[in-house]
């Protein structure tokens, strides 16, 4: 999405205000939230996290 954007606005400095947004989101989420959760759900979350992407959804799996 951000892409259509600096297409559109033809700026490349809204593509690397879009990339350092995502990056820092990236971080948070990988270095502060997933840890907490780990310890919050133990194995439950461990078993979350091998049948789920990160980033990329898919279609749900039956259990």
């Amino acid at each position: 999405m951000p892409v259509i954007f600096v297409l559109f606005f033809r700026s490349w400095m809204l593509l690397a205000y879009a990339a350092v947004f995502l990056l820092i989101t990236l971080l948070l989420v990988v270095v502060v939230e997933e840890p907490v959760l780990r310890r919050m759900f133990g194995k439950e979350y461990q078993t979350y996290c091998a049948r789920i992407h990160r980033w990329r959804p898919t279609r749900p799996r039956s259990f």
